[in-house]
């Protein structure tokens, strides 16, 4: 009860900052950002999506929901990218780890010193109503080394495998781009597809019997987002990518109190970016082979080689 009941006050605080009108407000920035980056794409150029498309929104996204310093936001990804590319534990990834975590700690001083227009400053100066609670220095680190690279990667990701999948099933992209707007249902639909955090692990906090198995309070559960966005009692052809699915109840944000924190700033994106991209009808063909991230806990590509062809 206690740790639920802590659990209960953190979020409250977090989600003091973390509104949806704030996220909106956000989205005039992202969406020039966006146009600038769909309007320097040529015809004929070669890139290497992730880098150029994929990282760029999201990269840009979170750090403006965290008030990091343009000069530094290049350094945090490269801490980021280099931590989950260990292909093993080492000292190494935790060394990523901890550049992340100290960085956070000079920014929440910032933040306290002089608070700024961006929600991690919300966050940082939050407190309930009833006590005056505010969260620790080790609460918001701990949020920060989350949410960093949880917005970074996960988003990423998403707009990669989600630019992957139109080039696979073109007909798709077509579709896409004889809408007049990218709808949600397309936003949902690339989501449930690449599921970028594929599983996690929960403590059962009761017995339970779930699909014939005898499951024990304290004993720890994987379960599998991927596998489950693949159902077919779900899902009417799951594995084929259709962005007119309806209904689309994916896991791809998780469920209950675990629900992604932020799912609307990921929607946001998603639909900001492939919708740039659609509403200029660009095309794109693969210009060698993909290279998939050595990463079992997220799935996603490390590159996406592509060439830019004429406007549908």
């Amino acid at each position: 009860q206690t740790d639920a009941a802590h659990h209960r006050r953190l979020r409250t605080l977090v989600n003091k900052g973390f509104t949806v009108k704030a996220v909106q407000k956000l989205h005039h920035a992202l969406n020039t950002i966006a146009e600038n980056l769909v309007n320097s794409l040529e015809i004929g150029q070669r890139i290497d999506f992730v880098q150029k498309v994929s990282q760029e929104i999201p990269t840009q996204a979170i750090c403006l929901v965290l008030g990091v310093p343009t000069e530094d936001r290049l350094q945090l990804c490269d801490w980021v990218n280099k931590g989950i590319e260990i292909q093993s534990e080492s000292i190494i990834a935790s060394e990523y780890a901890n550049k992340i975590r100290k960085y956070g700690q000079k920014l929440i001083q910032m933040k306290r010193d002089s608070p700024t227009d961006d929600i991690f400053s919300s966050i940082t100066h939050a407190q309930l109503d009833e006590d005056g609670t505010k969260l620790s220095d080790y609460e918001l680190r701990s949020f920060f080394s989350l949410l960093f690279p949880a917005g970074v990667e996960t988003t990423t990701r998403s707009i990669s495998g989600g630019m992957l999948a139109f080039i696979d099933y073109p007909q798709q992209w077509h579709l896409a781009c004889s809408r007049s707007e990218f709808s949600k249902s397309m936003v949902e639909e690339i989501v449930r597809w690449t599921t970028p955090s594929c599983y996690k692990r929960r403590t059962a906090s009761c017995d339970l019997n779930l699909g014939g198995k005898a499951i024990q309070a304290g004993q720890k559960v994987t379960f599998w987002e991927m596998s489950a966005n693949r159902d077919e009692s779900q899902f009417k052809q799951p594995f084929a990518f259709d962005i007119l699915r309806d209904p689309n109840k994916h896991l791809g944000f998780g469920a209950g109190a675990h629900f992604c924190l932020g799912a609307s700033l990921a929607r946001m994106e998603l639909k900001i970016i492939f919708g740039n991209l659609a509403s200029k009808k660009i095309k794109f063909a693969l210009d060698g082979e993909p290279e998939w991230i050595p990463n079992n806990r997220l799935v996603g590509l490390k590159t996406l080689p592509v060439k830019v062809e004429a406007a549908i």
